[in-house]
């Protein structure tokens, strides 16, 4: 399409903003339309974001944990149970975004002309799974957002607002904030007395850092939102919702309206974008200094509040 030269210098950025979950690329404001029913392009795409939101610290382990396997002869059952719990959380994680993703937009988009409607059922799944997977922080598109529902609009935003896995080149909250947040509320709901995963406990620790980092998100996307509402009301309520979850999100997706926002709005998604690359936590200590930090020499009473 591009000759041998421009081909593979564009094949060779794609492939490293797929992996980096990035966001760009050099085909022009449609990005991935023109190879929507292009299998090979978009399954490598696709392959790569997902090598690039697994993180690194569960490849090192997946390969170490093969090698092993390989060596000693173990089943894969065997291999699975010798995985932390850490990895094991991200790869079902893994399974439940593709799947969760790709029925999303099916649901929403499937009737819809300007997007999956115009297609055979076969090349819906595969555009809908595409999307599912880029939606979590790759940021390419093989339809045209501006055209989407309302309701595939705010799926997309959620499935950008999850991300990918900690340690990994995607953004988000990432899956594993979003597990143990969702364990933790079917432990509460089940009057469990502990937050459990695979045979091991979740500490407590570990779930006041997903609170933390899920309140911090919808604060900074609340607040935001509101502000860029105000100084741009020529646009929908939606799309500046839209356009600051992808760039807290570090996504890339847009509905086309960035560039015709105030240049104090864009200075605002600046900020937003590099807020979520470092991450709301870390901005968030950053910010508050030793302000919340509490001595640990009193132990005060414990107090039962009403909640719900």
């Amino acid at each position: 399409m591009y000759g041998a030269l421009k081909g593979t210098g564009q094949a060779f950025f794609t492939s490293v903003s797929s992996f980096c979950n990035c966001g760009f690329d050099l085909l022009g404001s449609n990005s991935l339309q023109n190879f929507a029913t292009d299998y090979l392009v978009l399954s490598v795409c696709a392959i790569l974001t997902i090598l690039g939101s697994l993180g690194f610290i569960v490849w090192n382990e997946l390969y170490e944990k093969l090698k092993i396997q390989k060596e000693k002869k173990l089943s894969f059952r065997k291999t699975w149970l010798t995985l932390s719990t850490h990895s094991k959380l991200v790869l079902v994680m893994l399974g439940i975004m593709i799947v969760f993703g790709t029925f999303g937009i099916m649901i929403f988009e499937y009737n819809n002309p300007d997007t999956l409607g115009r297609y055979s059922f076969g090349d819906k799944v595969f555009i809908s799974a595409f999307h599912g997977i880029s939606a979590r922080t790759t940021g390419m598109a093989a339809v045209d957002l501006q055209n989407l529902t309302n309701s595939g609009k705010f799926f997309t935003i959620i499935l950008m607002l999850i991300g990918g896995a900690p340690g990994s080149t995607a953004g988000g909250i990432k899956t594993i904030t979003f597990a143990v947040l969702i364990i933790t509320m079917l432990s509460s709901v089940s009057h469990n007395k502990n937050v459990n995963v695979f045979r091991r406990e979740i500490s407590d620790e570990n779930i006041k850092q997903a609170i933390t980092v899920l309140i911090s998100a919808l604060l900074i996307i609340s607040i935001m939102t509101m502000v860029l509402s105000a100084l741009n009301p020529q646009f929908s309520f939606i799309d500046m919702l839209f356009e600051v979850v992808s760039a807290l999100a570090t996504c890339g997706y847009s509905l086309g309206v960035t560039a015709s926002l105030t240049t104090s709005s864009k200075v605002l998604l600046i900020i937003i974008m590099y807020i979520g690359r470092v991450s709301t936590v870390t901005m968030t200590m950053a910010i508050a200094g030793k302000k919340f930090k509490q001595s640990n020499i009193v132990n005060y009473p414990k107090a039962e509040v009403n909640i719900g």
